[in-house]
């Protein structure tokens, strides 16, 4: 039995907005994807520690969902109703198609008000935006399980043949084959980072041609080596 909790916490979404205001990913800037009547809290945000923004933030956090009561209820309770339908099934999706169990069985999922979702794979913690539809927070959190799956499990195996900058990015890359296999409980097509489409293109068609994941990963592994070499 897989378990999920739901929290809206005021200091985990206060630090997902400082550090989004102060860090890119993989080339993406998070602070682009702000609302222009907030981009004035973004500006605060820049250069400051948790400390110094916290004098700010949770004043206005508080306002913003007080603010957004009603959308919040109704997210939280569409999120739930969404996951209690789902969530078992989807998570035995995974585990078929990692070939492995779950690495744990308790997950949190913390929403955020910032167009940025982190994770923190250890204590089976993720960030999903509240303002994105809730048809994708399943989706959301499929994509970083399958990180979590692959550190756990293979990480190891693969950094043997790979540099920490080439994992990440076969990591990355390896979300595309969701499309296939867990698309019923995606809400929308993982369409990962422009800089990784060709590889993902690859390692899609080797999936279909070869449906075991190790082989997948061997042949990753050569993709990246070469994609790599090239740039």
């Amino acid at each position: 039995m897989f378990t999920f909790t739901f929290l809206l916490d005021i200091h985990k979404d206060m630090q997902n907005r400082v550090d989004g205001a102060n860090k890119t990913s993989y080339g993406k800037n998070r602070k682009e994807e702000v609302l222009p009547a907030y981009q004035h809290i973004i500006n605060k945000l820049q250069g400051v520690s948790y400390a110094e923004a916290e004098s700010f933030m949770i004043s206005f956090l508080e306002e913003l969902y007080r603010d957004k009561e009603k959308y919040i209820q109704i997210t939280l309770s569409s999120a739930h109703q969404l996951f209690e339908e789902t969530f078992q099934i989807a998570c035995k999706a995974l585990e078929k198609m990692t070939e492995q169990p779950l690495y744990k069985n308790d997950f949190t999922i913390f929403l955020t008000t910032f167009p940025r979702g982190p994770y923190n794979k250890d204590e089976g913690q993720v960030w999903i935006p509240l303002f994105q539809p809730v048809s994708t927070y399943l989706g959301n959190f499929l994509h970083e399980l399958q990180h979590f799956q692959v550190i756990h499990y293979y990480k190891s195996t693969l950094m043997k043949e790979l540099s920490e900058e080439e994992f990440q990015y076969l990591k990355e890359a390896l979300t595309v084959i969701l499309n296939d296999e867990c698309l019923e409980f995606l809400g929308k097509l993982d369409i990962g980072y422009p800089f990784h489409q060709v590889i993902r293109r690859d390692l899609l068609w080797y999936r279909r041609k070869v449906h075991h994941f190790q082989s997948l990963l061997t042949y990753g592994c050569e993709q990246v080596k070469k994609q790599r070499k090239k740039d």
